[in-house]
Parts: C-alpha cells; sequence; structure tokens
C-alpha cells in the first residue's frame, strides 16, 4: 500500500512538474514569436512568465537577454545571459551574447574573454570568432581582429544557412577596414598619376619637333661617388625665335635608377650632340627627346593597378558573411 502511495505521488508531481513547464515553454514560445516581429516589450513580458513558472530555464533567461540588448538594457542582458551561463556552464550561445553585451558597454577585456570562452565549447562557432574579431577590433588590436575575421569567414559555409545573411561591414571594424583602403587609396593615386602621363605620352608623339643641342651630359653621383642617382641630360632648342631649355627625355619624367641605364643614356646623348626635340605645341617650354609610352609609364600603371587589387581584395575578403545580430538566434 505504501508503494503505491509514493508511486502515486511520484506520478502527481511529474504530472504537475510536466503542466508547469508545458506552460513555461508556451510563454517562451510566445516571447520568441514577439522577438521575431521585434515587439521587444512583448517578448520581455512572455520570457518573465516562463521564468517565474521555471526560474532554471536557460533559454529563457538568454533569450530574454537578447530582448533587454535590443532595447538598450546592457545591464540587465548582461545579468540575464549570466543567469542563463550559471545553470549551463556550457551555454555557447549565451558566452557569446555576453561578450557582443560587454563590447557595447566598452569592457573589452571582459568581452574577449567570454568569446574565446565560447569558442573554446564549440571552436567551429563562426558567430563567436566575429565577435571576437568585433571586440579586438574596438580595442585596436588590429592584427588579432583580422585573425579573428579570416576565421569567421572561414567557417561560415559550416554554419546552417538560415542563420548567415550577407551584410555590410559594421562601422565597429573601422579600425581594420583602413588596413585595406590604405591600398586602395594609394593604388588610386598612383593610376591616376600613371594615366595622366600615359595621355601626354601617346600625344607627345604627335608635338611639332625642332632641333636642339644637348649642352649637359653627365652623370649625378651619391654622395660615395660610385652608385649613379640620376643622369643629368640638358638641351636647348629655338622655336619661333625664342630660346628654352629642357631635361626632360620621356614623358614620365622618370628614371630608373641603376649605373647602366644613366651610362646608356649619358652615352645616347653626349655633349654636343645634336637631337630631335619634341616639345609641347601650347607650352613650348614643356619638351621630350623619347616620346610614346615608355617602361616607365607601364611601371607606373602597374604598381597602381596592382595596389588598388591588393584593397579591393582586401576588402572583399573582410566582408563577413554574418551579421552581428545572428548572435541574437
Amino acid at each position: 500500500m505504501k508503494h503505491l502511495l509514493v508511486i502515486f505521488l511520484i506520478g502527481v508531481c511529474c504530472f504537475l512538474f510536466g503542466c508547469e513547464q508545458y506552460e513555461a515553454t508556451k510563454h517562451y514560445k510566445l516571447g520568441v514569436d514577439f522577438a521575431k516581429r521585434r515587439e521587444f516589450s512583448g517578448a520581455i513580458s512572455e520570457y518573465q512568465k516562463a521564468l517565474a513558472i521555471n526560474p532554471n530555464y536557460a533559454d529563457a533567461h538568454c533569450k530574454l537577454g537578447v530582448a533587454y540588448r535590443y532595447q538598450g538594457k546592457l545591464d540587465e542582458a548582461i545579468a540575464s545571459y549570466q543567469k542563463a551561463i550559471a545553470i549551463e556552464p556550457d551555454y555557447v550561445k549565451a558566452h557569446n551574447n555576453l561578450g557582443y553585451a560587454y563590447s557595447k558597454q566598452g569592457k573589452y577585456d571582459l568581452a574577449i574573454e567570454s568569446h574565446q570562452k565560447a569558442i573554446a565549447i564549440k571552436p567551429d562557432y563562426a558567430a563567436a570568432h566575429y565577435n571576437l574579431a568585433h571586440a579586438y577590433s574596438l580595442k585596436g588590436e588590429k592584427n588579432l581582429s583580422m585573425e579573428s575575421l579570416q576565421k569567421a569567414i572561414s567557417l561560415d559555409r559550416s554554419i546552417d544557412r538560415s542563420v548567415i545573411e550577407a551584410t555590410k561591414m559594421d562601422s565597429d571594424f573601422d579600425n581594420i577596414r583602413f588596413i585595406s583602403f590604405v591600398p586602395l587609396i594609394l593604388g588610386s593615386f598612383v593610376l591616376l598619376i600613371g594615366i595622366g602621363k600615359l595621355i601626354r605620352a601617346i600625344a607627345s608623339e604627335k608635338w611639332p619637333t625642332v632641333e636642339g643641342i644637348v649642352i649637359s651630359s653627365e652623370i649625378d653621383l651619391e654622395g660615395d661617388g660610385r652608385r649613379a642617382s640620376g643622369s643629368d641630360i640638358h638641351y636647348e632648342y629655338w622655336v619661333q625665335g625664342e630660346r628654352f631649355s629642357a631635361n626632360t627625355i620621356h614623358p614620365s619624367k622618370w628614371e630608373i635608377s641603376s649605373n647602366s641605364y644613366h651610362q646608356r643614356i649619358v652615352s645616347l646623348y653626349p655633349l654636343g650632340s645634336k637631337v630631335i626635340v619634341y616639345y609641347h605645341p601650347q607650352k613650348p617650354n614643356i619638351a621630350v627627346l623619347e616620346p610614346w609610352i615608355s617602361l616607365e609609364i607601364l611601371c607606373i600603371l602597374g604598381a597602381g593597378v596592382v595596389l588598388m587589387c591588393i584593397g579591393i581584395v582586401g576588402l572583399f575578403d573582410m566582408t563577413p558573411h554574418l551579421t552581428l545580430t545572428d548572435i541574437m538566434k
């Protein structure tokens, strides 16, 4: 008889617990529905009802923290995440969300610690790597931020595609985005210079010509007197009876820095030799001896294109396929 009474009491307890858990789950799901509609006040109310029934409902604590976070109540969000972790120490999403909340408060060391705990629990958790990069960026740790961001991107395809959304770079990554903007801006500047020189070089072949004479032809040496730093070729010419002088050989106005190159130039244009001078029809003081496109111009254009490509590739590589709100799901 006693055994039957014990069994009966156990059954009643299980029934009551099952009913309570059912009610708690019902309120939890209602809270999730409110959150999906971004009605966070309603979501908070439902999560709190679920927790009033079952205070050890870790998912409800975590979701409550998410709702608080969206309302800007970071202290309440952090407290909710911490309660979820106290119930389930290996709750990876709670650790990750806690870290993000700390980042929003400017507590970057605590944020980094929380994200690292999430990664220790689940090494392939891309959102944790992404938010770790976020925290490192805000702290000014550019190299560590880049490493974590690249890790997040490499893990992207292993995550449920319904959780991942293409997004633009978050403004909090300005610290590391600047790394790619540098070669992009520099490359654009170099490319514009190269294009300007290219246009002049193409046009120079059709410039009018006159006969000129080399009045100076020597190699400029560096301080030690051994290495050539440039070639000094000056020539003079007359246009409509007016005397002009110039020292430009190529339209690029840039010379390869090598002894053999400068020696070749000096041998081509010795002192007193007569030369054909191509001069700008509107600005006769601008002249060249070797018109058309030179190797130097191609090098400038190539350098500009390479730098721009590095910058563009860097920007695309740093564009993660995760949104910061993915951690809230």
